[in-house]
């Protein structure tokens, strides 16, 4: 993360901050229904990473876009209402009542916000201004091999200029340092799961990655596989090809409990192991979020969505907030800034990185670099949050 260069992080963003504008957004029913009605002992989900503050700087992701690499969606959803352009690559898969992630995850990045809507089910995303792009992993859209199409979705998210790739979705693999990982190996484990790959294609997929990365963020949600001692093996694709290390964010899922100031926290996910340089949690621990759309009602997930599939699109939308403060940085910098300004206080740090200006950020192997502070991130980033441990013995 420090191989971006500069002192960008001891500037922050030069708007003036609205405290009133923040607060009032706090009251909107859309804001209030993300915390979902099983999350009684928590904090609203986008208090936690301080989303309202940075609206409270006029930041919504604006003139932004996100990629969802994911499945089942329904473009006639509410959370894409005055999207002034939803693109899309291949072939996607439907959404029904029983199948809507795709939708879910679009919901949290980048749902819809309507002010004036009162009631208690909508719920908007992350970065609710920005537009999206849409493609299905669980389609090869006429190609031979997943790989291949993951490549050309990735490609074409590329070239419709998104600042984000957000992926919810992923073979539930551990990965070890130990093994040895090549694109046969890759190609074996996806085919192993339905996903039939050969090594070219992984390849062309890697490669696309790394491409992306010369414009934008790629966001990977960790295993929900809690008792997982490593990441997963997709969540760790820097770890075997580090060409895809320069703008790489894996999401941990951490159950957020107990009022502001005293918090309790639980990681209900695989730990960041060995991704934890460039690993970042929220609260992605009942959610609202978007469900399925049929027969002109779009329906939503009152009681909360669970998993890391709910922490990515939240780091996605915030780096899309990135973007639209910062347009001159670069998708490795946008990433610095979101890791070297995490809460990492509620933990024994195993390790630091030392960022571009010498602002050192500690993490550890369970929870990466802590929860997510978009407010934070979009402050100048002048103090090292330092909380390593001294074993004597």
């Amino acid at each position: 993360p420090s191989s971006s260069g500069g002192t960008f992080l001891d500037s922050g963003t030069s708007v003036t901050y609205n405290s009133t504008t923040a607060s009032n957004h706090q009251a909107y029913d859309s804001y209030e229904n993300v915390k979902g009605t099983n999350q009684s002992s928590h904090q609203n989900p986008f208090d936690i990473i301080n989303a309202y503050k940075a609206y409270g700087y006029g930041y919504s992701g604006a003139d932004q876009r996100i990629a969802i690499l994911d499945g089942a969606f329904d473009a006639e959803h509410y959370i894409y209402t005055n999207k002034s352009d939803v693109s899309t690559y291949g072939t996607l898969s439907s959404d029904s009542s029983s199948s809507y992630h795709g939708n879910s995850v679009a919901g949290v990045a980048a749902g819809y916000l309507n002010t004036s809507y009162s009631g208690t089910a909508v719920s908007h995303g992350v970065a609710y201004d920005a537009d999206l792009h849409l493609a299905s992993y669980n389609q090869r859209s006429g190609q031979t091999y997943y790989a291949t199409h993951w490549a050309n979705a990735t490609n074409d998210a590329k070239s419709s200029a998104t600042v984000a790739q957000n992926n919810s979705w992923g073979i539930d693999e551990q990965y070890s340092s130990s093994t040895s990982y090549s694109t046969s190996t890759l190609a074996t484990m996806w085919s192993n799961s339905g996903y039939t790959s050969n090594a070219s294609s992984v390849q062309a997929y890697l490669n696309a990655l790394d491409g992306f990365q010369d414009s934008g963020v790629i966001v990977y949600a960790l295993s929900n596989t809690s008792s997982f001692g490593d990441a997963d093996v997709q969540a760790a694709l820097p770890e075997i090809d580090s060409n895809l290390a320069e703008a790489w964010i894996t999401a941990v899922n951490v159950d957020v409990t107990g009022s502001a100031g005293n918090e309790t926290f639980t990681r209900k996910s695989a730990p960041c192991g060995s991704t934890a340089k460039y690993c970042l949690g929220a609260d992605g621990w009942y959610i609202g979020g978007a469900a399925y759309y049929s027969g002109g009602t779009s329906y939503y997930v009152t009681s909360g969505l669970t998993g890391t599939s709910f922490v990515a699109p939240q780091i996605s939308g915030a780096v899309a907030i990135m973007a639209e403060a910062f347009p001159s940085q670069t998708p490795a910098q946008w990433t610095d800034r979101l890791l070297a300004s995490a809460d990492n206080s509620f933990f024994t740090a195993s390790g630091n990185v030392e960022f571009a200006n010498g602002i050192t950020h500690a993490y550890n192997t369970e929870f990466g670099h802590g929860v997510l502070d978009i407010e934070a991130a979009l402050k100048p980033i002048t103090s090292s949050k330092m909380a390593e441990s001294i074993l004597i013995g």
